[in-house]
């Protein structure tokens, strides 16, 4: 990522603990169905393209001009996590764009407008010239981010998907990530960085130009959006009601090499507030030797890998604990289902 007078893209590997504006697409969704409660089991890894609108404000700082320290932008009253659609009466599609709108002003006044929490407001800016000789404004921007997750489940009711069991956040503003339009598209695994105590692990790999589907919400229990298509033998499962979770034994899926979806041992060793209002439900322990021999434990890339619990699916991995890379949070499967029934239909509406 480049400063204020270069915005280049960035491609964000997504963490387990890592820790954009909805989709304009609205589809069609059943919100009554006699096997609402049965979804097909995910586990794949899967690659994510997010793509704001505009030029997505990640941070502020201050530059050396004329042997003073200035932040044309904080002083135009722009915020971090401010989307610029428009600048000098552009529609702004990239960081280059806005880039050059910047270096081309000659420090006279920009005209922006901005989206800050879903309102649209007017802002103006003028840029400085720098010792470098250079026209900034003092604002780290980036358009666009990429990563690696799992897939946690498919519901064919409405051909929908889930993954990860929490919300794609910019890395530096810790925010959930506006975006404009979404893809996901197939990875391919082939090398892992192992946990160990302090560093969180990673699936290493590539995404591949295999479009498997769109991103169409956002939130803070994961990421939802249409499928194109499923394997046909893909097992389908009862989702568990929260007073069936316990304490005890499990297993999860996930994807790990080029061997595909694999299921492994695990312990569901604690149970903490089972509300929607967090994604950290319960505590899962990876017992399998193979995969604590091979991962270390939970890595960066496992994030939305399907918990099963007396053949019913009861949860998704999404957090590592960095100190104890063997253990890691969960959210509860039926409070990412509900929050997608809420979350689509506040979508739908929206879009008319």
């Amino acid at each position: 990522m480049r400063n204020y007078y270069k915005c280049t893209k960035v491609a964000t590997v997504f963490l387990i603990c890592f820790s954009f504006i909805f989709a304009s697409t609205a589809y069609a969704y059943a919100a009554e169905n006699n096997n609402k409660n049965y979804v097909y089991l995910g586990g794949e890894a899967f690659g994510i393209k997010m793509f704001t609108k505009g030029a997505l404000i990640v941070k502020l700082e201050e530059f050396i001009c004329k042997n003073e320290k200035v932040c044309p932008a904080i002083k135009s009253g722009l915020r971090v996590n401010d989307n610029i659609i428009v600048a000098d009466n552009k529609e702004i599609s990239s960081n280059d764009q806005f880039e050059k709108i910047i270096e081309n002003s000659k420090g006279n006044k920009i005209k922006l407008k901005v989206i800050r929490n879903n309102k649209e407001i007017c802002l103006d800016v003028t840029p400085k010239l720098c010792n470098d000789n250079k026209y900034k404004i003092g604002a780290w921007v980036r358009d666009s981010c990429a990563g690696i997750g799992t897939i946690s489940y498919y519901d064919c009711d409405n051909m929908t998907y889930a993954a990860l069991g929490h919300g794609i956040c910019d890395v530096d503003t810790k925010e959930l990530m506006p975006f404009e339009s979404g893809k996901v598209v197939s990875a391919e695994i082939n090398g892992i960085s192992k946990s160990t105590s302090g560093n969180a692990g990673t699936l290493n790999g590539y995404l591949t130009e295999k479009n498997i589907g769109d991103i169409s919400l956002n939130t803070e229990l994961g990421i939802y959006g249409k499928f194109n298509s499923i394997s046909s033998d893909k097992p389908k499962l009862e989702i568990a009601e929260k007073n069936e979770l316990k304490t005890g034994s499990a297993v999860f899926y996930s994807t790990i090499d080029d061997s595909g979806v694999q299921k492994f041992d695990a312990q569901i060793i604690s149970i903490g507030d089972t509300s929607d209002k967090t994604n950290k439900n319960f505590v899962i322990e990876i017992t399998d030797k193979e995969l604590l021999n091979k991962t270390g434990g939970i890595v960066q890339g496992m994030s939305g890998s399907p918990v099963v619990q007396n053949g019913k699916l009861v949860g998704v991995i999404n957090h590592v604990f960095v100190n104890e890379p063997n253990k890691g949070y969960c959210v509860i499967v039926e409070n990412m289902k509900s929050n997608f029934e809420t979350k689509h239909n506040i979508l739908y509406e929206k879009a008319g």
